[in-house]
């Protein structure tokens, strides 16, 4: 009798620069075990019309489609040089719900 049972689960994920649509429109993105993905813009400095605009992901749409995050880890890259790496710890914290923000890491680096 068999007793293994071959599973496909995508382990990696990445974005790169993208619309925070990707996350419907793309079932890896939610499930992948890993999942690299830019967030260029975190605070009212730039609207989500803005980063939209210009291929990009605002923090604020995370937070709206945090349900949607069915990944173990999420490493968040590619923001914007004006955000210091204590803002974009702060913001993470304060935007994302707690569920959410527990898987989340940060990949910045200090100005």
């Amino acid at each position: 009798e068999t007793v293994t049972m071959d599973v496909d689960a995508p382990l990696l994920a990445f974005t790169g620069d993208t619309r925070a649509d990707v996350l419907e429109r793309e079932e890896v993105v939610r499930k992948a075990k890993v999942l690299i993905m830019e967030c260029t813009f975190i605070d009212d400095r730039i609207s989500v019309e803005n980063a939209r605009e210009t291929g990009h992901v605002h923090l604020y749409e995370l937070a709206e489609k945090a349900e949607l995050f069915e990944n173990e880890q999420i490493l968040l890259t590619h923001f914007s040089a004006r955000f210091k790496a204590e803002e974009i710890e702060a913001a993470l914290d304060k935007h994302l719900p707690p569920g959410l923000r527990e898987r989340v890491t940060a990949l910045t680096v200090n100005h």
